[in-house]
């Protein structure tokens, strides 16, 4: 991480070029407002305003990627059971190996 500053609002920041998105620098506050507006936002505009400045530390970043692998694996949970493995129907069995 190192300080860059704001290519909008001219603020220094901290930014994780291992992980940021866009090829400007633009802090936190103005990603999230390019989103948003002045809207409230949804998580999602949090997580891609994080990712898009790179204001996000490698903690952070490594709990937002286990989140979001949590959502992607219950997603292909049996809507039957709910279980990831089951066997109501051989057929629509969930192969774990294409993930």
């Amino acid at each position: 991480m190192h300080k860059v500053k704001c290519g909008k609002c001219d603020k220094e920041y901290l930014k994780n070029d291992e992980v940021a998105v866009g090829c400007n620098d633009i802090c936190y506050d103005c990603a999230l407002k390019g989103f948003i507006g002045n809207g409230g936002p949804e998580e999602s505009d949090i997580n891609t305003a994080l990712l898009q400045s790179g204001e996000i530390s490698d903690a952070d970043l490594i709990c937002l990627q286990r989140d979001l692998e949590a959502v992607d694996y219950a997603a292909r949970a049996c809507s039957d059971c709910g279980q990831i493995r089951c066997c109501c129907d051989p057929s629509e069995q969930i192969d774990e190996d294409e993930y």
